[in-house]
């Protein structure tokens, strides 16, 4: 608050605050509004306002900070181990943080359950996702990766804020949007293994029992012939490259033109993470309120899926990559120079 006597700038007729007037710490507690978000958050319960303002940035800062631990530990899980593996205790790390959470009542305890619940963060759906794009041809790998995201992703993001809404309880809402995590428990029994972690595991026999599976679901016939001398080529594979197990995140950067195309994806999956989360904290500095701004905003990933799903195997990786970049900064730009308020802000935004 500002340290000035208020009935001598009331009574000199100042109406408005003069950012240069000294401040102090509030004496007297906080009244919150909860015109926006109609209950209270962990923010308001725990007060991280003025001085403590950082604080909802550092806990969301912890939990991202979990997601890059959690590549790393279960993308050895899903290598050594397999993907099923990989998958269930992924998805039962972030189901106990996540009900965890909601029992939270310090900044320090809320920071380590975010902690954990990022070592979850894309693994819970990224580990299915592969498998998946391993097992679908190439005809249609385009269309089922893109469209996935599109449905999947936008239905539910967008649902989101509206649950959030008639909850109006944070310490619920963790615990509810931990529950769909309980479906992968069962993947076991519904998920095939990934048919290319068993060859690389020199489990070759397993790979060739799940294609026929695979083969007998699609209704197609495949000769013995075709899989005895698959299964030569397999173990005639494995048996010269007998170091596949040993390779590390190291071995990307032993080769000078792997270790260059390492370095740019880095780069370029740090800038477009960055500038989308960036995206996502700037909607609730848009005129309509929070839950239609990110519902919205979430819609636009079916667009988005829908227009890669089309051009992305015409135009190239490489260019749907600039040139969807290339537009993000553009109107990046125009929302910058657009009045606040303006309707037309929020749809480039």
């Amino acid at each position: 608050m500002y340290n000035v006597n208020y009935t001598d700038i009331l009574e000199s007729g100042i109406r408005e605050a003069d950012p240069s007037w000294p401040i102090k710490p509030c004496q007297y507690g906080w009244t919150f509004n909860h015109t926006m978000i109609p209950y209270k958050s962990i923010a308001v319960e725990l007060e991280w306002v003025c001085d403590h303002a950082f604080l909802g940035s550092a806990a969301q800062s912890a939990f991202f900070v979990g997601s890059i631990l959690g590549g790393l530990i279960f993308g050895y899980i899903a290598d050594h181990c397999g993907r099923i593996p990989a998958l269930v205790a992924c998805n039962a790390v972030g189901f106990i943080a996540s009900v965890g959470t909601a029992f939270c009542n310090s900044f320090w305890s809320f920071c380590l359950a975010r902690l954990v619940v990022g070592t979850s963060f894309d693994n819970c759906f990224n580990v299915l996702f592969i498998i998946v794009i391993e097992y679908v041809g190439p005809k249609y790998r385009t269309l089922v990766a893109n469209m996935s995201f599109g449905l999947y992703f936008a239905a539910a993001s967008s649902l989101l804020p509206w649950i959030a809404y008639w909850i109006s309880n944070w310490r619920i809402l963790s615990m509810v949007t931990a529950c769909p995590m309980v479906v992968a428990f069962v993947g076991p029994w519904i998920v095939p293994e990934s048919a290319r972690w068993y060859i690389t595991s020199g489990r070759v026999d397993k790979a060739i029992e799940m294609l026929k599976n695979f083969a007998k679901v699609n209704g197609k016939e495949v000769k013995q012939e075709i899989f005895d001398e698959f299964e030569k080529s397999c173990k005639a594979m494995n048996e010269k490259d007998q170091s596949h197990n040993q390779y590390t995140v190291l071995h990307l950067f032993k080769l000078p033109r792997l270790g260059r195309i390492t370095i740019m994806l880095i780069i370029y999956w740090l800038l477009m993470v960055w500038v989308f989360d960036g995206h996502v904290w700037n909607m609730k500095l848009l005129d309509p309120d929070v839950f239609t701004s990110f519902s919205l905003a979430s819609l636009t990933e079916l667009p988005a899926a829908v227009l890669l799903a089309l051009f992305l195997d015409r135009w190239g990786r490489r260019w749907m990559g600039f040139a969807s970049m290339f537009l993000c900064g553009i109107f990046s730009f125009v929302a910058i120079a657009t009045p606040s308020g303006n309707i037309f802000s929020f749809f480039i935004s």
